[in-house]
């Protein structure tokens, strides 16, 4: 049975926005990449072209060259990594973060002079929030921790500039700046998630408001709310659709000498029936007391009416032990889109009138209209 659209899972949606953010991360890194090159260029033309401040092979190697070399690179591995079908939406989360990683060691090793720049690990924390995953965040930070005490101590042993005590204290600054970040982070990821669960309780108040209690099957609220919806589309895009209407042959004569249990049970299995016979991208409504609808959209008249008759006859065949072993059958009244339907009123009255046909003509049958 087709799930109305609509009726998701948070989860999916979360996954499709996860892939989103992640996409975004990369492209914004192909761009800061791309960025580095022409601002270092710039850079060199500008301030040290004509002076001896820093060796000239020295500043296109490491500052132009390498450094956009590995910046590049690296997106294209997290870009191929995140794109692939083969990895997961988590697993895409986490290499776009540790991206966001390696540029900002990047930057720390290659501006060694400017002490202030190892703040930048705040970044990859802060950025992981979108992802609404603590766990996530949590390794962020424990990584960027790791990553600017190894940057320090890098920074002062590659350095050509004498901070003395300024780099210590840098460093101090940078860790508390990442440990607000990551406080900060945690908060708005609780914020999110409250936002999350809300949706998520309003999603599965939703999908019962759409189900049947008893069969499980959509009911007529969902048929009232999404059908006429299909039948636009369908007639908008000429495609075909077929309309099946289902009525259990003397229901009340069951529920009458077996009792309503024997009743319920009876439209239990036929609900079952249709999960296990029709169709996955059929939708089925419970549409009142005995009646049951299915919508066969892009089906040719063969498909739709083989998979009624497969369903009268699995029914027939069945033998209930709350009805004694007598044989309980249906009747079904089918029904094709046509060009002068302008409802679907149109289209289930047509359906409707096959319906009473085959109850006239003997009821166990499909009658087309």
């Amino acid at each position: 049975m087709t799930q109305i659209p609509g009726i998701q899972t948070v989860r999916s949606e979360s996954a499709v926005k996860s892939r989103r953010w992640s996409l975004f991360i990369v492209r914004s890194c192909y761009f800061a990449g791309v960025f580095n090159l022409f601002f270092m260029i710039a850079l060199w033309y500008i301030l040290f072209s004509r002076t001896q401040l820093i060796s000239h092979r020295h500043f296109w190697l490491n500052y132009v060259v390498l450094a956009t070399l590995a910046m590049l690179l690296g997106t294209f591995v997290a870009d191929r990594i995140i794109r692939s079908n083969r990895f997961s939406v988590r697993l895409g989360e986490s290499v776009s973060v540790l991206l966001l990683l390696f540029f900002s060691l990047l930057l720390c090793l290659l501006h060694n002079t400017t002490a202030a720049i190892l703040a930048c690990y705040i970044i990859p924390v802060l950025v992981s929030t979108v992802y609404s995953n603590t766990a996530l965040t949590r390794n962020t930070f424990i990584l960027a921790l790791v990553l600017l005490v190894l940057s320090s101590a890098a920074v002062s042993r590659i350095t050509t500039r004498d901070y003395g005590f300024w780099l210590l204290a840098e460093s101090w600054a940078s860790l508390g700046l990442l440990v607000v970040s990551y406080l900060l982070s945690h908060v708005l990821i609780m914020f999110g998630e409250e936002g999350i669960s809300v949706r998520v309780q309003k999603l599965i108040l939703e999908t019962q408001l759409m189900l049947d209690s008893l069969t499980n099957l959509y009911n007529r609220r969902a048929y009232v709310n999404f059908a006429p919806t299909i039948f636009e589309q369908c007639k908008a895009n000429k495609s075909p659709l077929f309309l099946a209407e289902i009525d259990i042959d003397d229901f009340k004569q069951i529920n009458d000498t077996h009792g309503h249990a024997a009743g319920d049970r009876t439209l239990q299995i036929i609900a079952d029936m249709i999960r296990g016979i029709v169709p996955h991208h059929v939708y089925a409504f419970r549409y009142g007391g005995e009646e049951i609808v299915l919508l066969f959209e892009g089906f040719e008249l063969s498909g739709a009416r083989a998979a009624c008759e497969k369903l009268l006859e699995s029914l027939r065949s069945t033998q209930l032990m709350e009805t004694g072993g007598e044989k309980v059958t249906a009747s079904c009244g089918l029904a094709e889109l046509k060009p002068e339907m302008t409802e679907l009123s149109d289209l289930f009255q047509a359906a409707d009138d096959a319906l009473y046909v085959a109850k006239k003509s003997g009821k166990d049958q499909i009658v087309v209209r």
